[in-house]
């Protein structure tokens, strides 16, 4: 085989040229979907816009719409879209979102069934921002969105005592926030109440897809049990993961009992030696994330404070919510074959 021109094809640069072409592909049609999406959104809150006002202005009841659904269903045979319950969420969506300019500049970016789902579960303005915000920033399905509204994420988005402000007040945001939610719903790894830390690890590493959902994003999974050599002792932190927004590494240690200070500490040593051993130029300070199952908040509050390593308190449920919400939480393959305790740092 030769190209035109009499040139014989190198194999290894040809599959270079053909991976090139294969990703112009790729990038053109995932643009034709942002577009095609853009369109959707758009002309639906038009079409909501022109409901409202007719309603409004016309006295149209709610005949209005069963009428165009006949109509319009009539008009365009073999298009979807043109329902009654449809149309009412084109109206709903109008009502929702009346400045245009939010639409352009960011509703954009989300399905119609993400919208679906915000004007389902969400009464207010403020809430459905937030969560729009979030499912953007995160990249979250239309299912992740509707577990994490349905599991009131909003309420609990940076509550864990931490001493983040002092320690590392130049990350703040929302990706520490999100680190500091509290409590971590973790109904995805179905514990038996009677798990062992040592059970309550290795639940996460199996099920290590929804957990890095619920992290956020930005988080890459490094491994679980990573030794860490300091002096004559070896010891074995549970969780490691390095976040690309931060630019750091977190750390996670997972207790089954009630908070003590000496988890703290023990965490507190960890971060130390991540700090002195792994971490490089350009990496900022090393996180550490404490989940427990209860805790005193006076007594966190006392130990954080007599603390420098950057660190989080949080709690943990796994059995509270209900099966209908727990059936919506993000579901993945089981990883556990394909996962390891992570190399030695």
């Amino acid at each position: 085989m030769t190209i035109a021109g009499g040139g014989g094809l190198v194999p290894d640069r040809y599959a270079v040229v053909l991976d090139e072409i294969f990703g112009e592909i790729h990038r053109a049609q995932l643009d034709a979907v942002r577009r095609s999406n853009a369109l959707v959104i758009d002309l639906y809150a038009r079409i909501g816009r022109v409901i409202v006002a007719r309603q409004h202005d016309e006295g149209y009841g709610s005949q209005l719409i069963n009428r165009l659904a006949v109509d319009l269903a009539g008009r365009y045979r073999g298009q979807r879209g043109w329902s009654p319950r449809n149309l009412r969420y084109m109206r709903a969506f109008a009502l929702a979102w009346p400045d245009d300019q939010m639409v352009q500049a960011r509703l954009h970016q989300l399905s119609w069934t993400h919208h679906q789902v915000l004007l389902d579960r969400l009464d207010t303005p403020t809430e459905r921002t937030w969560y729009v915000d979030q499912a953007i920033t995160n990249h979250w399905s239309s299912r992740v969105l509707e577990a994490q509204i349905r599991s009131q994420l909003h309420q609990r988005h940076g509550l864990a005592p931490s001493n983040f402000a002092t320690t590392i007040p130049e990350l703040a945001g929302d990706a520490l926030d999100q680190l500091a939610t509290d409590p971590y719903r973790l109904d995805f790894l179905a514990l038996d109440l009677a798990v062992t830390e040592r059970g309550f690890e290795q639940a996460v590493v199996e099920r290590i897809t929804e957990f890095l959902t619920h992290l956020g994003r930005g988080f890459a999974y490094l491994g679980r049990q990573w030794r860490l050599t300091v002096g004559d002792s070896d010891f074995f932190l549970d969780l490691a993961f390095y976040n690309v927004h931060l630019h750091a590494y977190v750390i996670f240690e997972l207790k089954t009992r009630e908070f003590a200070p000496a988890h703290a500490g023990q965490l507190a040593f960890y971060v130390t030696a991540i700090e002195r051993q792994v971490r490089r130029a350009g990496d900022n300070p090393t996180i550490g994330v404490l989940l427990v199952p209860d805790k005193d908040q006076v007594v966190v509050e006392y130990t954080l404070a007599s603390l420098n390593a950057p660190l989080a308190v949080a709690t943990y449920t796994y059995g509270d919510l209900p099966d209908d919400v727990r059936h919506e939480l993000p579901a993945a393959a089981d990883l556990a074959p394909l996962l390891r305790p992570g190399p030695d740092p």
